[in-house]
């Protein structure tokens, strides 16, 4: 069961991007506002990938992954603030 739409989003376009659009729904054979909504989605996909994963170059990735093997350092002022009260509970 397909489920409600409840959002809505409305853009200003030149016609210049209008036109672009249309011709491209039209060469999916889809409507525009599918073609833009998939379009946007895609491209919202790719963004929060990038955002979510770091990338090492390939001549850095020794390195990096020795530096991941290290002991933690003991910082006495990390402890402090990771054992004191959530800012919202004071």
């Amino acid at each position: 069961m397909a489920r409600a739409k409840e959002a809505r989003l409305e853009a200003r376009l030149t016609r210049e991007q209008d036109a672009l659009l249309r011709e491209a729904a039209t060469s999916r054979g889809m409507p525009l506002s599918a073609f833009v909504l998939d379009a946007a989605l895609e491209r919202a996909q790719q963004v929060r990938g990038h955002d979510l994963v770091t990338v090492v170059p390939a001549e850095q990735r020794a390195a990096f992954a020795a530096w991941l093997e290290e002991p933690a350092e003991h910082v006495p002022d990390m402890k402090r603030l990771a054992e004191a009260e959530p800012l919202e509970n004071r």
